[in-house]
């Protein structure tokens, strides 16, 4: 009988230890699973904020975009899988949800006209004016149209398509190592390019440069060009951007043109030089003075046979200083027209009537240069013959037939124009380029003086400029308030609840974060200027102070009373803080802007912002990053509230953690979180967990001078759990063992603390965009009055350690995510003091001046809060009073 009973209970045992097994197994596969989220998550979300730099900036060739968007799409099915394998298949709905998305952005796809059909090369000809604009940019397009009409003599040529020079860029992983290495030099204050070092546009250029073209790419040109470097002159091969030469722009002598080219490798090192000249120093410093996203990439090149000329240079078809004059204007010169075009050389001036073209009041200059063709490529100055120096360039017949060109052109392309032209050898006048005439200059926008810098060398997450008052907000309850008046949001961390708010600011400051977190993101969205890793903005700044917000340098300033007059004046007239949501900077035409807007709401809009809200659910997911969002959110409180859930009945495979201090701790090793070791018995020390951020909460436990043997002063106990006992609402009953889930750098603390609950989790690694802590604290023994007055001394320190805070009654959650590990590690060490600080001090909360004195005491390293008798006023036997 006695062996059979020692049989059940072995068998008994022996269930239990497998049932136990199975547990923590399971337990350590929804850990992998977490972290899988984690990094898929990162994954995403850079995937998200690439693609909203490249829809707002046109980075992508249509077969780049696609392949980003597809590659988004997987991830994002990924962590809805692995959502639901986490958290017990109870977001299904997610799969149809995330169905539903994924067919609105490919039917928006399916609206666009596809490039797949668009040749990496196409001759000048097959160029249709309007039509190709956003394929080839307007320069190639302007001339393809003149040619087609049959009223002019334009070079023949060829174009490598906008599609096909951001292949290069994608193909070669150039695009976005460009933007990260100019980004963040760009200093721009009163219209002007303080700090652009030059080695760095110097490194850009060299690398571009030095980079094959794609084999393909390549190919195509080489095969257009072979005609044209058959017969010497060679080929012009020059920028054709979008926008470049448009009503809006010009981009005049911004980007560089490479002359006479007679063979392929020189050709193929000039398609590199003119794509390179995008990033040079002239063009950033255009585009930033104009108001434009500097690091557009929209360009074509353009490359024509060169015409060997005899005289050429620019035709304006209006007077640009005096448009009621009635004349034009024509510069020419010798030879080559860069010379004129570059103010490079004397040059005759006439200026013909519209209406009579022999009327030219003339002009003529002395000219010693000409610029002309060398035989084996390339240019080359030489001296023009004395006999010649100071004669007319042109006749009056090539004047008059300059002019009737120049109307003809205006005629049809609607207004006065801006026009190169040259007159090969045996007479013929070639337009080499038109463009609508400038007639007034863009002005630059005043960004303000800066002559009292408060922050420089921040990361620019937004663009723009703004000017408003601080509003430091270092709680969820903070959001709340009204965001009235010119304001500018200053959070420690870049949290994305204050997402719901953006709309309503200036601005952002955010002392730790990055362009590519979720509010960087919707403030793009909203065109909310925005800078990160201003380190100390929330320290260093006060509620109220007037500042300007400079997202194009990476500075903050004091603001100027011209600025606050304007920031007000703007506000008083329901003015914007900067440019329209997707300020697509040049003109793309409508189909691309529609499509390129359908896809932003699709993929980058933040609908849930809010985590606490209602409204954060399956049902209000309506775009990409809504359900990563969500994914995210739901996976860390997963985690956060797993405690219980598993380690009830894993108790054969669970640690106990020995040590003096009345702090008892069940572990649970998910696996590199202790010290190896074979036949480990089920009680370790705390020398033997190596887990980080375990660590460094331990040591905030065993900080000297913390009370772990009772409250502070003298406090009747048996009142204290009557209260408790009246007033219970703790998640798991007095008594119940503390457990810690840890691995080498996650801990997960579920402790009951005497009356009240604590919970802590945390990822502690090398990676910041992935690091995070929480923390909740919850309950106690005494009336909710002193409860809640512990719980606004716990959420005061939290802030004060840069934790955004979310308070209600008892209840203090605190959150940090996205730094350091050393930060994380300081933290917990923090919380580690909390831990021990807090214990039964509810029933020390007599009124509101002693919980502000033990803030001060924490803050001073008085952890036993001595001064507590001197402000305590005693009831009837010695009680606290209420």
């Amino acid at each position: 009988m006695f062996r059979w009973f020692q049989n059940q209970i072995d068998r008994w045992r022996e269930a239990r230890k497998k049932d136990a097994e199975e547990r923590l197994r399971s337990l350590k596969i929804r850990y992998h699973i977490f972290r899988a989220i984690l990094e898929a998550n990162g994954r995403a979300v850079g995937l998200i904020t690439e693609l909203d730099m490249g829809l707002r900036r046109d980075l992508f060739s249509q077969e780049g975009l696609l392949k980003k968007i597809d590659e988004l799409l997987s991830v994002t099915y990924e962590l809805v899988e692995k959502l639901n394998k986490l958290d017990y298949a109870r977001h299904k709905v997610l799969f149809t949800k995330h169905r539903k998305i994924a067919k609105e952005i490919k039917d928006a796809i399916a609206l666009i006209p596809r490039e797949d059909g668009i040749p990496l090369c196409m001759p000048l000809e097959q160029v249709y004016r309007g039509s190709m604009d956003r394929l080839v940019g307007n320069k190639a397009s302007v001339l393809a149209g003149l040619a087609a009409s049959g009223l002019f003599h334009v070079p023949q040529g060829f174009v490598i398509p906008v599609h096909a020079c951001r292949l290069f860029l994608e193909k070669s992983a150039l695009t976005f190592k460009i933007i990260r290495s100019l980004g963040r030099y760009l200093d721009v204050r009163q219209g002007e390019v303080l700090k652009l070092p030059e080695q760095v546009v110097d490194d850009v250029k060299s690398e571009i440069i030095s980079t094959p073209l794609p084999s393909v790419l390549e190919d195509a040109v080489v095969s257009q060009a072979l005609p044209f470097l058959a017969t010497p002159p060679g080929l012009a091969v020059r920028s054709s951007a979008i926008g470049e030469d448009g009503l809006k722009y010009s981009f005049a002598g911004q980007f560089t043109t490479v002359l006479n080219v007679t063979n392929q490798a020189d050709l193929i090192l000039a398609v590199k030089e003119v794509i390179a000249s995008n990033f040079n120093a002239r063009s950033l410093i255009y585009r930033l003075n104009a108001g434009m996203s500097p690091l557009d990439f929209n360009m074509a090149v353009l490359c024509l046979k060169m015409i060997d000329a005899v005289s050429a240079g620019i035709l304006f078809t209006q007077d640009p200083n005096n448009t009621n004059s009635g004349r034009m204007i024509i510069s020419a010169v010798f030879g080559l027209g860069e010379l004129a075009v570059a103010g490079e050389s004397n040059a005759d001036i006439y200026r013909p009537s519209r209406t009579d073209a022999y009327d030219t009041l003339p002009l003529i200059a002395k000219k010693d240069k000409r610029l002309i063709l060398n035989k084996n490529g390339g240019v080359r100055l030489e001296d023009v013959p004395e006999m010649d120096r100071q004669r007319p360039v042109l006749t009056p017949e090539l004047i008059k037939a300059l002019v009737d060109l120049g109307l003809k052109i205006e005629s049809l392309s609607g207004g006065p124009q801006d026009i190169e032209w040259a007159v090969d050898q045996s007479g013929v006048i070639f337009i080499l380029q038109a463009r609508p005439l400038r007639i007034s200059a863009i002005q630059a926008a005043d960004h303000g003086q800066g002559d009292n810098v408060l922050f420089d060398k921040a990361v620019v997450a937004s663009r723009g400029v703004a000017t408003g008052r601080v509003n430091i907000i270092r709680r969820r309850q903070d959001l709340e308030r009204p965001m009235e008046g010119a304001v500018i949001l200053v959070l420690h961390q870049s949290l994305v609840d204050a997402a719901r708010v953006v709309k309503d600011v200036n601005g952002v400051l955010v002392d730790i974060g990055n362009p590519a977190d979720h509010l960087s993101c919707v403030a793009r969205e909203h065109a909310v200027p925005m800078l990160t890793g201003l380190a100390t903005a929330t320290k260093d700044l006060k509620d109220g102070e007037w500042i300007t917000v400079d997202a194009v340098s990476g500075r903050v300033t004091a603001a100027s009373r011209g600025e606050i007059e304007s920031a007000l004046k703007k506000k008083e007239d329901g003015g914007k803080r900067g440019g329209a949501p997707m300020d697509v900077g040049v003109d793309r035409g409508d189909i691309a802007r529609s499509f390129q807007e359908t896809l932003h709401q699709l993929i980058v809009k933040l609908n849930l912002t809010d985590a606490y809200g209602p409204t954060f659910s399956i049902m209000e997911c309506r775009s990409i990053h809504d359900i990563v969002r969500f994914v995210h959110e739901k996976a860390v409180i997963a985690m956060f509230d797993m405690g219980d859930e598993l380690l009830s009945d894993a108790k054969g495979l669970v640690y106990k953690l020995e040590s003096d201090i009345p702090f008892l701790l069940s572990v649970i090793d998910l696996g590199g979180g202790l010290v190896p070791k074979e036949n480990r018995g089920l009680k370790i020390t705390p020398e033997e967990v190596i887990s980080a951020p375990f660590r460094a909460l331990w040591k905030g436990i065993t900080t000297p001078g913390l009370r772990w043997s009772g409250p502070p002063g003298q406090v009747d106990l048996g009142q204290t759990y009557s209260h408790w006992i009246a007033d219970q609402q703790s998640e798991r009953p007095i008594g119940c063992p503390n457990y810690v889930i840890l691995s080498r750098d996650y801990i997960n603390l579920n402790a009951r603390m005497d009356f009240h609950f604590v919970m802590i989790d945390s990822v502690c690694g090398m990676n910041p965009k992935a690091n995070y802590l929480r923390f909740r604290f919850k309950g106690g023994g005494t009336d909710l009055v002193r409860r809640r007055r512990r719980a606004s001394l716990i959420a005061e320190l939290l802030e004060r350690h840069n934790f955004f805070v979310d308070l209600k009654d008892d209840l203090v959650n605190g959150e940090l995510s996205g730094v350091m590990q050393q930060v994380i590690e300081e933290r917990l060490v923090f919380l580690g003091r909390l831990l021990g600080f807090t214990r039964l001090l509810d029933m020390a909360m007599i009124n509101e001046h002693t919980a502000h004195r033990m803030v001060e005491a924490f803050m001073q390293g008085d952890y036993q809060f001595k001064g507590l008798e001197s402000v305590r006023p005693a009831g009837p036997a010695g009680h606290l009073d209420a």
